[in-house]
């Protein structure tokens, strides 16, 4: 073996094995090798407590826990509305990662269960942070709205982190 190939099979070895496929952090930008690390990444650095489900898209991470936790301490004032599972509210969904088996899996309870939305009225939209299967299933299923907790922004911004832009 030359040098070469010596260092090569060494630089290799170094590589921790993934325990599950690549991660990103959207709100920082860093790459992670698996979720497990991807989480212990969240609990320390953005604070947000294993356990807690997070939702993660477009550069702004949201502790769903939380914000699931001030609508329902704050129903009726929070909802369930009903909102239209039209075409907007679909196209809304569009990025978002869909499961066949998970929607094959839906219980009719859990199909009942009030989806959970974030009002950033500021920017115009209303971004739903759970709920997508349930959305989805729904309109599969002819339904043409879904109950809905829909919280504003600045009720819940402790639990809204938004990647910093670079020095």
């Amino acid at each position: 073996m030359n040098r070469h190939e010596r260092r090569k099979a060494e630089s290799v070895a170094k590589i921790p094995k993934a325990d599950g496929p690549p991660t990103p952090c959207l709100a920082c930008g860093i790459n992670f090798p698996s979720q497990r690390r991807f989480r212990e990444h969240v609990s320390r650095d953005h604070h947000i407590p294993d356990g807690h489900l997070i939702y993660d898209f477009d550069r702004v991470l949201y502790d769903v826990t939380e914000i699931d936790t001030v609508a329902l301490l704050n129903a009726p004032k929070f909802g369930p509305f009903l909102i239209p599972l039209d075409e907007r509210t679909m196209w809304g969904l569009s990025m978002a990662q869909i499961h066949e088996g998970r929607l094959e899996t839906m219980t009719p309870m859990e199909l009942r269960r009030p989806v959970l939305a974030v009002d950033h009225s500021s920017l115009g939209y209303v971004r739903f942070i759970d709920g997508h299967h349930r959305m989805t299933k729904l309109h599969r299923l002819g339904s043409r709205e879904v109950e809905a907790y829909v919280v504003p922004e600045g009720e819940v911004e402790p639990f809204i982190q938004r990647r910093r832009p670079n020095p």
